[in-house]
């Protein structure tokens, strides 16, 4: 029997690829049938006789550096959150997703410990920097809680560093321009509030509208915190 070879590597051989990395991009883009079956897991292998082709997709590569936003728990792991099922079905940037996408991400502007909502990870030193400083940065949170809070905790709560406005009987949303570990704990601590829920809805000028539950998207061009 012919041994096989990786698919990559016969690309390259055949001149359907520029190199190996650029066989890899292709592979995972979808843009690769074997015997006309799509095949995207880096890899995989091809014996001689096969039928090798390329197939134009609706995808383009991503730039060499990408920020990646996600609707998650502040304990939800980036590795099993950031992965190509779990891309929002209204994701308008039509950046292809690749393995590389994943790689040397850091969490910028992390959640308070305990909430939900928008997380941030980006390959991009300088906004992960800029977004290290809370104070450049509004931070919007909404907060639920068993029963409706009390007027003077409310008022102990707007005279932290934060604003404070009711949402509905038993939800507040805060303003505030702090770290969100320290501040919104003790915020609440401070107010004698225990919330049944602490969601981040926005960073900045970026917000969560339509980035379903358990799934990210990319951080457009030009869109901006």
């Amino acid at each position: 029997m012919s041994e096989t070879v990786r698919l990559s590597r016969y690309l390259v051989e055949q001149g359907l690829a520029a190199s190996r990395r650029d066989a890899d991009e292709s592979i995972e883009m979808g843009r690769v049938c074997v015997d006309g079956q799509l095949v995207d897991t880096l890899g995989s292998r091809v014996a001689p006789g096969q039928q090798v082709t390329l197939v134009d997709v609706p995808y383009t590569l991503p730039p060499s550096r990408v920020t990646m936003l996600a609707n998650v728990a502040a304990s939800a792991d980036a590795d099993a959150v950031l992965g190509k099922a779990t891309r929002s079905a209204h994701d308008r940037c039509n950046w292809a997703w690749l393995s590389r996408c994943t790689g040397h991400l850091q969490e910028a502007a992390p959640l308070a410990e305990g909430a939900e909502g928008l997380r941030i990870w980006t390959q991009d030193a300088q906004l992960a920097r800029l977004l290290s400083d809370p104070s450049r940065f509004e931070q919007e949170y909404l907060i639920d809680f068993k029963e409706a809070p009390d007027d003077a905790a409310l008022e102990r709560l707007a005279a932290l560093p934060c604003k404070v406005s009711r949402q509905g009987e038993c939800r507040i949303r805060l303003l505030l321009r702090e770290r969100p570990h320290a501040a919104l704990s003790g915020a609440l601590a401070a107010a004698s509030l225990a919330p049944l829920r602490v969601f981040r809805q926005r960073v900045g000028r970026v917000s969560l509208v339509r980035l379903e539950n358990g799934c990210w998207r990319y951080l457009a061009p030009g869109e901006r915190f």
